[in-house]
């Protein structure tokens, strides 16, 4: 996957847009609104893990990458815990991309069940997801739409009607993810492998059906703040109220103003 997503994103490394752990840290603070601790607790656990990039420290900080940043996007938004970040990763690398324009059949228990008809793939693809490998999982689509967020903005009022109503929703623990209108899922129970479909490609995908859940949802404005952050060599920005009063989100993606979140007020 690490060497896929490198070649996907080669026009990025090209470019050397720059960004050290540090900022990066920083960055995914701001565009999910949370606290600084509890970020840096998820990059460490990757870290440990082999799941981000790593080097040393000061002027030999490595630079991170979009894959770095989705990897990291996903521990945060989705992990119960902090000490979950690994298992929670590992969960939605198997996350699968789902195509729109082909209708679902499940056999479970002798039964085939029929989940929705085929649909326009156009209504639901992002071009940054349209242009990977119909077997991409959850996780290298996010690094693509970042990588592509990270290009130098020409107009921001398009690029702002594209990125900032995507939405990135996780749901654990059964791992099925969205992006837009684009699903990303892993499947438990057997399925009816289609006419122009080899076993192997299916055999491994899951659907996980679960009792207790949560879901988490991440605003467009999150992925248009980390493109920010690679494109400008780091964030620019203090709090994501001050990225939303700079034009980062839509009304209903307003975060509440550090004055209100310290007096309680919503």
């Amino acid at each position: 996957m690490e060497a896929s997503i490198q070649v996907l994103c080669k026009w990025w490394l090209g470019e050397r847009r720059v960004m050290t752990p540090g900022q990066l840290v920083r960055a995914m603070s701001v565009a999910l609104d949370v606290p600084e601790e509890t970020v840096v607790q998820h990059d460490r656990n990757l870290v440990m893990a082999g799941l981000r990039t790593k080097g040393g420290r000061g002027r030999s900080a490595p630079e991170v990458t979009p894959l770095d940043a989705a990897r990291l996007l996903v521990a945060t938004l989705a992990s119960f815990r902090t000490k979950d970040s690994v298992a929670t990763v590992k969960q939605f690398e198997r996350a699968v991309f789902e195509p729109p324009d082909r209708p679902r059949t499940i056999s479970f228990r002798g039964f085939k069940l029929h989940d929705g008809g085929a649909s326009d793939a156009s209504t639901f693809l992002d071009r940054a997801i349209a242009s990977l490998p119909p077997t991409h999982n959850f996780i290298e689509a996010l690094a693509a739409l970042i990588a592509d967020a990270s290009r130098p903005v020409e107009d921001f009022e398009a690029f702002l009607k594209r990125f900032a109503r995507i939405g990135v929703t996780c749901s654990s623990p059964s791992g099925r993810a969205t992006i837009g209108g684009t699903r990303f899922v892993r499947y438990l129970i057997p399925i009816v492998v289609p006419a122009n479909e080899t076993p192997e490609s299916w055999e491994e995908r899951q659907y996980f059906l679960s009792g207790i859940h949560q879901d988490r949802k991440a605003y467009g404005s999150a992925v248009m703040l980390l493109g920010a952050a690679f494109r400008e060599n780091g964030p620019s920005y203090a709090t994501a109220y001050e990225a939303y009063l700079a034009g980062y989100g839509t009304k209903n993606q307003k975060p509440r103003s550090p004055k209100s979140a310290k007096q309680g007020g919503v």
